[in-house]
């Protein structure tokens, strides 16, 4: 029904909205804490009981997407970096993850996630510990789905490998089958897919020519909200 504006920022801008575990907090990336609409720097900010709380202070640039942790005590944030202070050199820049606490402790990167050339972006946290995450190591410019785990030395697992990129990865509640956006079958046009939580079984919806994108699976993927 009715819009609400729950943040009030005219003079900032705002990304990746995503709500609490509980429903009852968003966080979301914005610059507002910046030199206005045109700075690059954003930081990661909580929203609940009509209050907002920066958690985070000049991490890194560009936001990629934010995670919440199944029980809701942390957010995964994907933040772009680059050395010397310049946004835009030869593939010397790129995007990291941060793990960030609500309380009582400092964000810290996830220190695998951080290499100049290699980004890693739109994660999705899933009660089982998984996360999926879109990835992709320079000078290739279309990212791939991976699936991995914060805690121990696991390498990611990689579930697509395709010419075209894919994007936006969203885990079924049940945490069998992974929605996804990708260009594979119509280059330049971004669809909607599902596979299977190991990338296998890969099956196009709503096909029609359109640009579609950011699923979000309802009722265990019997219905899917998306743009």
């Amino acid at each position: 029904g009715r819009l609400t504006n729950v943040t009030r920022t005219p003079e900032a801008n705002e990304y990746n909205p995503r709500f609490s575990p509980n429903g009852q907090a968003i966080t979301f990336q914005s610059n507002r804490n910046g030199f206005g609409p045109d700075d690059g720097q954003y930081d990661v900010y909580v929203l609940g009981n009509d209050q907002v709380r920066r958690l985070t202070t000049r991490i890194g640039w560009a936001g990629g997407g934010l995670a919440w942790s199944p029980d809701g005590t942390e957010v995964l944030a994907a933040v772009e970096q680059w050395e010397d202070g310049d946004p835009f050199p030869a593939w010397t820049n790129w995007l990291e993850l941060w793990r960030v606490p609500l309380h009582g402790a400092e964000p810290a990167v996830v220190e695998r996630s951080s290499q100049p050339g290699t980004f890693y972006g739109a994660p999705d946290w899933h009660a089982s510990g998984r996360v999926v995450v879109a990835r992709f190591d320079a000078p290739v410019v279309y990212p791939d789905l991976f699936v991995m785990r914060l805690e121990g030395d696991v390498a990611p697992e990689r579930l697509t490998e395709t010419v075209y990129g894919n994007t936006d990865p969203r885990w079924s509640p049940d945490g069998n089958r992974i929605w996804f956006a990708s260009e594979r079958d119509t280059p330049g046009m971004s669809r909607l897919y599902v596979m299977n939580a190991d990338g296998t079984a890969p099956e196009p919806r709503f096909q029609e020519a359109a640009v579609d994108m950011y699923p979000v699976p309802l009722e265990n993927g019997k219905r899917v909200a998306f743009v």
